[in-house]
């Protein structure tokens, strides 16, 4: 079933931005709050429990080879995911950090090129209902700002799952607590028992967002293995970027990774009784502008010809 509404939702870390931004987030922390533990120990505590996973894992399953495999070893990698979010809980490192901190460092982040140019131009077309990032970053305000700084389009929080805002590029993502002063408390909301920290998370929201939309086609856009999830649930799954990890999963899965050039003009929704199905084939992109000259946002007079690309 072909639909001629879209709902665009996008990774942000090296998806928008062109390197991962959680260190300039920390950065806000330590500019508030320098504690004694460097950044990078946080960082060497994640990749030592990762490694001790992937060793106790292999030992006892075998390398995954399906779509099905390769996600039910993903959704075992919360139990990380909570730990690391624990131990910088503990540590205190937000403690004090004030959205002034944040916005100093969003000044830092580099968007890919492109990326203002597509936004404006998806805000600008009426089958777009829906922009949204959908992020593990630890702060939504920071990727607001960054939005509205360095894109040049306006950003909201979402409320939920159902709030859609035609002005807003809608973010999902976990936030700092602040309190009534407006400074971090050292705690990350939504940390303990929900939140989004991996890739079946994203899944799920996609997969929510979908149900209450469903005469829109879903589109994903990601670049890592955490975003194979809801890459592989959305009606169009494309890649940003190069990332070998990512491309390496979807050969041995049996994922079929074809050029932008090759994406069809239309969508063939297959939404079954059991809702979305995981996708064969996904699409890879060099440029974002590559958007606007291939693909159902890019033909059919969905796009003006002011803001198309040719």
């Amino acid at each position: 079933m072909e639909s001629s509404k879209f709902i665009v939702l996008t990774d942000f870390d090296e998806t928008i931005t062109e390197s991962d931004t959680l260190s300039l987030v920390a950065a806000a922390a330590y500019d508030a709050n320098p504690i004694p533990e460097p950044w990078s120990d946080f960082g060497a505590a994640y990749m030592a429990d990762y490694a001790s996973f992937m060793k106790t894992y292999r030992a006892s399953q075998p390398t995954p080879d399906t779509v099905s495999s390769e996600l039910a070893m993903q959704a075992k990698l919360d139990a990380i995911e909570r730990r690391s979010v624990e131990r910088v809980e503990r540590s205190g490192l937000f403690k004090g950090v004030t959205r002034q901190h944040l916005a100093k460092q969003a000044e830092q982040a580099r968007v890919r090129a492109g990326v203002p140019q597509v936004l404006r131009a998806w805000k600008k077309c009426s089958a777009v209902i829906g922009i949204g990032v959908i992020s593990v970053n630890w702060s939504a305000w920071f990727i607001e700002q960054v939005l509205r700084e360095s894109c040049g389009v306006s950003a909201k929080t979402a409320a939920g799952v159902g709030d859609w805002d035609a002005a807003d590029v809608v973010v999902h993502a976990n936030e700092i607590e602040m309190d009534e002063l407006g400074r971090g408390t050292g705690k990350l909301q939504a940390s303990a028992s929900s939140g989004l920290r991996s890739g079946p998370h994203k899944e799920s929201l996609l997969k929510k967002i979908a149900s209450l939309n469903p005469d829109a086609n879903i589109i994903y856009l990601g670049d890592s293995t955490t975003d194979l999830a809801p890459l592989l649930s959305a009606d169009l799954g494309i890649i940003v970027g190069n990332k070998s990890s990512l491309r390496e999963v979807c050969t041995k899965i049996g994922v079929d990774v074809k050029p932008l050039s090759a994406i069809p003009l239309t969508v063939a929704r297959d939404r079954g009784a059991a809702g979305m199905t995981y996708k064969t084939v996904l699409y890879a992109l060099d440029q974002w502008q590559d958007l606007l000259r291939y693909g159902p946002l890019s033909q059919v007079g969905i796009l003006s010809s002011e803001t198309r690309i040719v």
